[in-house]
Formats: structure tokens, C-alpha cells, sequence
């Protein structure tokens, strides 16, 4: 690798790590700005444990299946894995999307704990990629489902609210169509790709169109073997569609177990809670920021305005968020962590 190269990397990895700084400390200062510090305390101590205890296991379910669908896969290539590695995969999956301004900024450092067991990039490119599809369409449907069951919702959420739903609903839509193009009509989406690539280089926008080019190509491959694999394993296919409704599932159900942790008593249904929260979570789901932090919260105001009092619900903005997504976030970044030490551990020993 050149060394104009490995400074240009270097520098696009401080600006990403400058970039969730940020974002993270934006969203302690709006956090702060709404409930002081000992109001979350007293939060957390006054919630009803059980229900909050119950809606921390709901971020290991998730986690878990997620593991399972790896498992799944992998076990239908013939590769065999543990619970615990695919666990350890799980968690790098969330650590890498949390930190990066992408939903599936994750799969790089997932794809690298798999290749340091043994999982080469072109066995396990198809499985992520699986995923990714699975996951999203999931979304989609569910967040189309809660629409229909409340629309009020979405409506209610104001014109920010209300366009980011939008705009959330069409760019998944258009990512899992192009992923389905890719997979099953490859040489025209390269022919399409291609001429953009072109026409960026005739724009002088980009002066490295052979390697662009080369990059989509090999994205391509990756998948017509995701197709390949799809085609072949139809059974690891709909035990993944499986797992990763309930994996979605649980970490909706948080809210609604903050809900009931905290005891107050207000006019809504479990599956308002859910139906929320689906809501939410398409809205923040295409946006550029690690995590969806700082949108998250805001837009929590404005979807839950109108379940929860202005008095509780920083509270419960905080507890929710707290638990789903920044108790997460420190779990999957202790085993990744863990995992990487471990790795070269075993680097030196071999060495």
C-alpha cells in the first residue's frame, strides 16, 4: 500500500472518530439541556426494576438473534461456528453501525472478527449482505403495518417527524430494490454504474473512475453470490427472516417496558409503544449520524409528546435511549474490545 494511501486512511479514520465526538457530545448537551443529572439518578432509582431489568434482556435478545441468524448461515455453508463467536460478531456488528454514519457501518468490523476465525471475506460477504436486506425489508414492513394501525402517529409528529418517515420509507426502499438488482440483474446495474462513474470522470468529479469501477465490480460479485446463496438455502433464508422479526421486535419492546417501569399511568396500548418506536426508528434510519444520536432524542420528544406528560417524559427519553441503544453501545464495545485483544493474543503466541 502506498503511503499517500495509508495517510489518506488515516486521515479519514480521525475525521470519522472527530465526527462521533461531536455528534456524542451534542447529544449530552441537548440531553442535559432537557433533565439535569440527578433527574436521570432519580429516574433509575425510582423505576420499577423488574420491567427496567426486563428491558435491558431485551437488548441481549436482540443481540442474540442476530447471533443465531449468523449461526443459521453459516451452518448451511458447511462452516461451523460457535454461539459465542456469532455473538462476538452480533455485538461488533452494533459497536461498528453505532460509531459510524451508517446503519450498516458494522459489517466491516464484523467481517473482520470472521475473518480472524477463519471466515474468508467471499463466505461471508453473502451472509452480511443477507442480512442487510432481511433486516431493512423487515423494517419496512413493520413500519408500514404501524402506519396503517395508527397513522395518527406519523401525522402527529410534525412536518420534521412526518418528511423524515418519508424519507426513511423511500431510501429503504430504494437501497433493498438496488440490493435485489444487484443480486439478480447484475450486468445491467453494471452497465447503469458504470455510466455514472463516467460521467462523474467527465465532470472531473472523479479522477479515479478504473478504480471506482473496479470497487462496484467486485461489490457485484459479492452479490451474485449473495443470489447463489439465497437460491441454494431457502430454509437458512426463512430462519433468518425468523430471527430477525424477533430480533426487531425486542428491541421495540423496550419503551413499552419503560413504560411500565416507571408507573405512570397513561391512555395507551402496548402496541402504540411498539408502533412508536418502528416509527422512530425509520425515521432515524438513513440519517448520517453515528447511532442516529442527537436526532434520536429529538424526534423521542416529538413521537411521544402526546403518550407521556411533559414532566416524565425527559425521564423516559433518557431511560429509553439509555437502555436501547448507549447501554448497547458500551456491551457491544467491551466485547469487541475483548474479542480484538484475544485475537492478537493469539497472534503473538502463533508468532
Amino acid at each position: 500500500m502506498k503511503l499517500k494511501d495509508c495517510i489518506f486512511r488515516d486521515k479519514k479514520r480521525l475525521a470519522g472518530l472527530l465526527f462521533f465526538v461531536l455528534i456524542f457530545g451534542l447529544t449530552v448537551y441537548y440531553i442535559v439541556g432537557q433533565i439535569k443529572p440527578h433527574d436521570i439518578a432519580r429516574a433509575y432509582l425510582e423505576a420499577y426494576k423488574p420491567f427496567l431489568f426486563l428491558s435491558i434482556s431485551m437488548v441481549f435478545v436482540f443481540l442474540f438473534m442476530q447471533g443465531l441468524c449468523y449461526k443459521v448461515c453459516f451452518s448451511a455453508m458447511g462452516i461451523k461456528t460457535t454461539l459465542t463467536a456469532n455473538f462476538r460478531y452480533s455485538c461488533a456488528d452494533f459497536f461498528g453501525a453505532a460509531i459510524t454514519p451508517s446503519a450498516t457501518g458494522g459489517q466491516p468490523l464484523c467481517a473482520y472478527f470472521m475473518a480472524k476465525d477463519g471466515i474468508p471475506v467471499y463466505k461471508s460477504g453473502p451472509i452480511l449482505l443477507l442480512q442487510t436486506i432481511v433486516f431493512k425489508t423487515i423494517l419496512i414492513i413493520l413500519s408500514l403495518a404501524a402506519l396503517f394501525i395508527r397513522p395518527d402517529f406519523a401525522m402527529k409528529s410534525g412536518a420534521l417527524g412526518k418528511w423524515l418517515f418519508i424519507l426513511g420509507v423511500v431510501i429503504n426502499i430504494v437501497v433493498v430494490a438496488v440490493c435485489f438488482m444487484a443480486m439478480f440483474s447484475t450486468s445491467a446495474l453494471f452497465s447503469l454504474g458504470s455510466g455514472i462513474i463516467s460521467l462523474l470522470e467527465r465532470l472531473h468529479i472523479s479522477r479515479r473512475a478504473d478504480e471506482l469501477r473496479e470497487k462496484y465490480r467486485h461489490w457485484l460479485e459479492e452479490y451474485a453470490r449473495s443470489s447463489n446463496f439465497i437460491s441454494k438455502n431457502v430454509k437458512a433464508v426463512l430462519f433468518t427472516v425468523f430471527f430477525t422479526v424477533i430480533q426487531r421486535l425486542a428491541l421495540f419492546a423496550i419503551p413499552y417496558f419503560i413504560y411500565r417501569s416507571m408507573g405512570v399511568s397513561i391512555d395507551a396500548k402496548a402496541v402504540d409503544f411498539f408502533a412508536l418506536q418502528i416509527i422512530l426508528s425509520m425515521s432515524v434510519d438513513s440519517m448520517p449520524s453515528p447511532g442516529a444520536m442527537g436526532i434520536s432524542e429529538m424526534l423521542f420528544r416529538k413521537f411521544f409528546n402526546h403518550i407521556y406528560s411533559a414532566e416524565v417524559i425527559s425521564s423516559a427519553m433518557v431511560l429509553t435511549r439509555g437502555i436501547s441503544h448507549y447501554f448497547c453501545m458500551a456491551f457491544t464495545a467491551v466485547v469487541s474490545l475483548i474479542g480484538y485483544i484475544v485475537i492478537h493474543k493469539h497472534k503473538k503466541k502463533e508468532i
